[in-house]
């Protein structure tokens, strides 16, 4: 019963240790994805605001205003979507190389962090059921002792 009850507090230990890691490299990403994803969200608000502008201002505008405020809009949201996909490209490479750096002990951080970042699997407190078996399974144990 002794060495049942030290197998589960190792377990849990390593989950915990596995799950504050993944939390780790997830801030990584975000703090590497979020500054593109604000300049990429202003870039949008103003070609929305230029379409906008237009529509408002229909009668009141001439043809060189109209056309100046129209390739605000159709230029600017594809340069938003670039700047979208370069900051997810950049936040990728990021987490990766942090994922590279992660202690070589921890068997199957790859798979863990992968459910944790796509999935948001892995609650907060200690698993049970299938998760529990499913995070044995990614650490290469079939029990606890």
């Amino acid at each position: 019963m002794n060495a049942q009850k030290k197998g589960e507090q190792e377990i849990e230990k390593l989950y915990f240790t596995y799950l504050e890691e993944a939390k780790r490299v997830r801030e990584v990403y975000l703090h590497a994805y979020l500054p593109f994803m604000w300049v990429g969200l202003a870039v949008m608000a103003i070609s929305i605001t230029a379409i906008v502008i237009g529509f408002t201002s229909l009668g009141k505008m001439g043809y060189a205003e109209m056309k100046t405020l129209s390739c605000t809009f159709w230029i600017g949201l594809p340069v938003a979507f670039v700047i979208a996909i370069i900051g997810l490209a950049t936040a990728k490479k990021r987490a990766n190389e942090v994922l590279a750096e992660v202690d070589p002990a921890m068997i199957g951080f790859q798979e863990f962090y992968d459910l944790h970042f796509s999935k948001r699997y892995w609650p907060k407190e200690m698993v049970s059921g299938k998760k529990l078996e499913r995070f044995l399974s990614i650490i290469n144990r079939k029990e606890y002792f």
